[in-house]
């Protein structure tokens, strides 16, 4: 039986860079049932004040060791119940650290389908292969021995047979050797290149071309004509008898068709087929060809009869099946060239596309992948097979084999048809996950500042939904987000409709009291802001009041919920998301809580990664954001209460369900009374719900309630009571005390006094100094504006006022007020390097931009955050040859001028010559050491540290740098052999690589001629 498998906390430890006692307790918290929130906020004396993103990081490393775990015990079963369960096996198995290590171990034993190697090991060939591999075999003796194999039964008809089967199992095993596998990844890795290629187009249907017709066709072809009701009366002769159209008009056609068929009595058709002379001896006679050529020529008559006389065919039901189909396919075959064509001028830039495994960006693995689902462009992973090849022959090939070049052979096709496809396959799904995992990122801090904007506090709100078909949904709303009025107006139409549209929403502002308005960002939003600009500038120019544009992506998303259904059953989308736009404004976490977490995603390629790993970091950021906030139990909503810590959503509507009955919580202990919530639920939740206006001040505070004995010594060691945090006046003086008395000296005194926790203890201090303190306070703001900007006005160098949208690795957009959104670089972005730009801002941070450059056509436009005239900064790392002049130094050579050999130190010219001084250098005592050129005479000045700052010449700084380089050192290079030439053995550095592409040349003889110059120069 096989044996459990333990996690190793050392391991994970080291793994995530924290010392083992942190991690061992995070884990045994999370293992007693505590959220990241209530560890990180109110366990950092037991966690080494660990943040929530670094136990969350625990959290995550914590659930791969246990997937890891499991996924091993699963292997080890598997291996036991097939009998293949070695002790060696068993200790590799459980000492695997990665999943990669685990499956490249179990990769030998998994049960695979029908392959060339198992073929032919069913066929008997497997000794044969191990005869080659141990190298018993001769290569005269190689054709006999496979001679002994040949089984006509087994399919083995020759020796030739029995030689690729056994290479085909030889194959196989090279590729189940760990280190090929792992020197190939390492390979790929290194020297791939991601390639792509444009696809050809899909055929377009062939054109129709006519067909000749059969008898069969014809006569399924006169089945289709059916006359309908013929009101006009003919004169009914013999030549016009309508017998043989009637026979082709069967009772069951008939019954296909819709449309009345059936002729009356006075009705006749005329019939201009030619009376039946032919017996029935001559019909015997008659071949079938001339046969079908005569009933063809009668149906012939019969149509053009029917054409002549103008009376129209009805089809069957089955002919217009078929026509609707050929409608419907060429409506789709249409709308795919359509998309092509979107797609190929979306992703054109993408049709040539090579860059190293290394150095490609994640976004633009991202666009390969979407352009790949589009069926646009064909991307592969491209490297040196033969060099591979050469680097994995040490590893399966043992030196001075026999049979050297067979296994050769079969080390190549193990690369090209196992190893070489199964890794590139599995590095390009890698390449697609890292992407998403960077791109992950920047989605969670986009909604992590999204949820975090400060609350637009006393404000009544004008929220109108834009557009254009069904006009413009305005909803007014009060300072707690109760809409006390709505309207619709047409605005898009035209002059008319605008004005009156602008008194109509100028009399629901004065009715309403309104404060701000609120527009989105979608169809429509620009002509809907000049009308409320024309507007603000005509009737309301006295006043403060301004509008604002915020995103429709979450508003829509909200609307479209079935919270929002829920409260607005009989309002339609348009009335909804208005009512979201202006609680949006009022307060966004409250109000985006409503929607799904992946409708609120914002980022680069968040389209394309709607997947369980997203919705649980999203949900995550949720949570996060929530309690780190706070949430008032009174006020909050059903969709807010279920992302406290410790709550889920049962619990969050038995909450609201009690406020509902029993009025509002006066203290957090009336939580308790609540259905399902026992003290392991309360201790959770209790420090993140908050109370105003209750018997207990620190009830509104973030203080957990086990703490609360503590807030009270606190307080009277500070000379105050928990009654003065109810007046504001002695907040300030509490706030002030402790300000005064530094709280870090603070917060040492009075844990050693009191006995507690460092991080508990700054944490009161916190809370208390703060009262109805509130982090979102100190965010970036909503940027109001009174103007409009259109797109035409555009011009470099005019300064805009924006807000940023969304924040990728390469830049930031910025929305200044039109429809597109502008970039601004990373490079354009501040006066030094950075390396990522969600380091540098943050997602709805106000920003001065200026216009760099407009695309009018494609309707684009460049920014910059450096004003006119900055000059950036030269980065250490820039390339050579391209330094500033102002740095006083010349512009460096070019990389081949400045890489010249010199083979004495007299060629070196004399502005490069070493010949100067050496430095003065400092010993690790700090005393200065002047080095002369000869040994020996090396002499010590004492003088004191300071000096090194205040004691020198300050001269010595004023002159102008100079730079030095040193002499190429000479190194002696051995000459490669044949066999390196010929591939047979692999180069020992590169030197002889330089020397294998012709770049280096070296004398064979140098070695011989050198000690007769020596002998020369001695004498």
């Amino acid at each position: 039986m096989v044996e459990p498998i333990s996690l190793n906390v050392r391991f994970l430890a080291r793994e995530a860079g924290f010392p083992e006692e942190q991690v061992a307790k995070v884990v045994a918290l999370l293992d007693g049932g505590a959220t990241i929130p209530f560890i990180a906020k109110y366990r950092r004396d037991e966690t080494g004040n660990l943040d929530e993103e670094k136990i969350r990081s625990i959290d995550t490393l914590l659930k791969a060791a246990r997937r890891l775990a499991e996924r091993k015990l699963s292997i080890l079963k598997n291996l036991e119940s097939s009998g293949k369960l070695t002790p060696e096996i068993d200790v590799k198995i459980r000492d695997a650290k990665t999943l990669r290590r685990l499956e490249d171990l179990y990769f030998p034993f998994k049960p695979r389908k029908v392959s060339l190697a198992n073929t032919a090991k069913e066929r008997g060939l497997e000794p044969l292969a191990l005869e080659i591999l141990s190298g018993e075999l001769a290569t005269e003796n190689l054709d006999k021995r496979a001679a002994d194999f040949i089984n006509v039964d087994k399919k083995i008809k020759t020796a030739a047979d029995a030689l690729l089967g056994a290479g085909h199992i030889i194959s196989e095993t090279f590729a189940e050797k760990i280190d090929v596998l792992q020197k190939t990844r390492d390979f790929i890795f290194r020297s791939g290149q991601l390639v792509t290629e444009r696809t050809a187009p899909p055929d377009l249907p062939a054109a129709e071309t006519p067909t000749v017709e059969t008898p069969k066709a014809a006569e399924k072809q006169t089945e289709e004509i059916k006359p309908e009701t013929v009101e006009a009366k003919t004169t009914e002769t013999e030549e016009t008898a309508s017998e043989p159209v009637a026979e082709t008009a069967t009772d069951d056609s008939v019954s296909e068709s819709p449309v009345d068929n059936t002729v009356p009595e006075d009705t006749a058709v005329e019939n201009t087929v030619p009376e039946n002379t032919v017996d029935e001896n001559t019909a015997v006679e008659n071949t079938p060809t001339d046969v079908a050529a005569e009933v063809s020529e009668q149906f012939r008559q019969i149509k053009e009869a029917i054409e002549e006389k103008g009376l129209p065919t009805v089809q069957s039901q089955n002919t217009l099946r078929k026509k609707k189909k050929a409608e419907i396919k060429k409506k789709k075959d249409e709308a795919k060239a359509i998309q092509r064509e979107r797609f190929e001028k979306r992703f054109s830039g993408l049709f040539n596309y090579s860059a190293g495994l290394r150095s490609v960006p994640y976004h633009r693995v991202l666009d390969i992948d979407k352009a790949e689902k589009a069926k646009v462009i064909r991307s592969k992973i491209k490297f040196e097979t033969e060099e591979l090849a050469a680097t994995l022959q040490p590893v399966c090939v043992p030196d001075n084999h026999p049979l050297s070049d067979f296994l050769n052979g079969c080390l190549k096709d193990s690369l090209d048809r196992i190893v070489i496809p199964m890794l590139s396959r599995e590095t390009r799904a890698e390449l697609t996950e890292s992407a998403e995992k960077h791109s992950f990122k920047a989605i969670e801090k986009n909604l992590r500042d999204l949820l975090l904007q400060p609350k637009l506090k006393g404000k009544r709100v004008l929220g109108i939904d834009a557009g254009i078909k069904h006009g413009c949904r305005l909803a007014a709303l009060d300072e707690f987000g109760n809409v006390i009025g709505s309207d619709s107006v047409f605005i898009v139409s035209n002059a008319e409709s605008q004005e009156k549209a602008g008194k109509r929403i100028a009399e629901l502002i004065r009715n309403a009291k309104i404060d701000c308005i609120v527009l989105g960002n979608g169809i429509g939003c620009r002509e809907v802001e000049r009308c409320v600009a024309k507007m603000l500038a005509s009737q309301f120019a006295d006043t403060n009041l301004q509008y604002a544009i915020v995103n429709e992506v979450q508003a829509r998303a909200c609307a479209f919920g079935s919270f929002s259904k829920e409260e607005f059953p009989n309002a339609d989308n348009s009335y909804r998301k208005a009512v979201s736009l202006g609680r949006q404004l009022q307060d966004a976490l409250a109000e985006l809580v409503k929607s799904e977490p992946v409708a609120l995603a914002t980022g680069a390629q968040f389209h394309d990664n709607k997947d369980k790993q997203l919705q649980a970091n999203l949900v995550g950021v949720i949570q996060s954001c929530v309690n780190r906030v706070g949430v008032n139990i009174n006020m909050a909503t059903t969709q807010l209460l279920q992302y406290v810590a410790g709550l889920n959503q049962i619990l969050a509507r038995r909450i609201t369900d009690y406020r509902r009955a029993n009025g509002h919580f006066r203290s957090l202990e009336d939580l308790k009374k609540v259905t399902g919530i026992n003290d392991t639920v309360f201790n959770q939740a209790a420090g993140f719900l908050r109370i105003t206006g209750g018997p207990n001040p620190l009830d509104a505070t973030g203080i957990h309630p086990e703490s609360y004995p503590l807030a009270e010594k606190i307080l009277d060691k500070l000379g105050f009571t928990i009654e003065d945090l109810r007046t504001a006046e002695r907040v300030r003086e509490i706030n002030s005390k402790i300000h005064d008395a530094k709280i870090t000296v603070l917060t040492g005194q009075l844990s050693e006094e009191l006995n507690a926790g460092v991080n508990v203890t700054r944490d009161i201090l916190d809370n208390i100094s703060r009262f109805g303190y509130d982090v979102r306070d100190y965010q970036p703001k909503v940027n109001f504006r009174k103007d409009v900007i259109r797109f035409e006005n555009l011009k470099p160098g005019m300064e805009l006022m924006g807000t940023v949208s969304g924040v990728v690795n390469f830049g930031v957009f910025v929305d200044v007020g039109l429809r597109e959104s502008g970039l601004v670089h990373i490079s354009r972005m501040c006066n030094h390097f950075i390396r990522d730009a969600n380091d540098f801002i943050s997602a709805g941070t106000n920003v001065k931009v200026w216009v760099t450059e407009v695309d009018a056509e494609k309707k684009r436009f460049t920014l910059t955050m450096l004003p006119p005239g900055t000059e950036r900064r030269q980065d250490k790392r820039q390339e050579h040859g391209e330094q500033s002049e102002q740095d006083g130094r010349p512009p460096r050579e070019p990389r081949e001028q400045r890489e010249r050999q010199y083979d004495r130190q007299d060629d070196i010219p004399s502005d490069r010559r070493d010949d100067r001084p050496k430095r003065e250098t400092r010993d690790n005592r700090g005393f200065r050491r002047t080095e002369n050129k000869s040994e020996g005479e090396q002499q010590d000045r004492t003088e004191h540290r300071d000096d090194r700052r205040g004691g020198r010449d300050r001269k010595s700084f004023d002159r102008p740098a100079k730079t030095y380089i040193a002499p190429p050192q000479e190194k002696k290079l051995k000459p490669i052999s044949e066999d390196m030439k010929k591939g047979k053995e692999p180069m020992r550095s590169f030197g002889d690589l330089a020397q294998f592409l012709g770049r280096v040349t070296v004398d064979e003889n140098a070695d011989k001629k050198k000690p007769k110059k020596e002998e020369k120069k001695d004498s």
